[in-house]
Parts: C-alpha cells; structure tokens; sequence
C-alpha cells in the first residue's frame, strides 16, 4: 500500500515532507524568530582583508606580549 494512500501514515508523509520543503528555504529562520523575540538586531557585517584585520589588531594593541 503506498503512503499517500494510508489513512495512519498519509497525515504524517505531507506534514514531513512541508517541513523538509520549508527548511530547506532557510536553515535559521529559527535564529531569526529568536533575535525578533529578544529584540536584537541583525549585526551589520563588512568585509576586511587581513592588513586591515592586522592594523586594527595592532591599533588596538592585540597579540601584544606585556613584559
């Protein structure tokens, strides 16, 4: 007997088979419903290249040694 066809198993295939359709649209969305539960805001996020991750470091005085 196929399962779309089962009165016990046909419920629990579709409602399976939405979930799977749904979470592959995004993966987070529960991180998402989260952050809006607990009022916090996406971080904006840009793009650096290693000799500005460097210089920050250094500005900052990162990876120093205190002798």
């Amino acid at each position: 007997m196929p399962i779309e066809s089962s009165l016990f198993f046909a419920p629990y295939s579709n409602e399976y088979a939405e979930q799977q359709d749904n979470q592959s649209d995004d993966h987070n969305w529960y991180k998402e419903e989260l952050d809006k539960k607990m009022g916090r805001s996406p971080k904006a996020r840009s793009v650096t290249t290693i000799d500005e991750m460097i210089q920050d470091q250094d500005r900052h005085g990162i990876g120093k040694e205190n002798i």
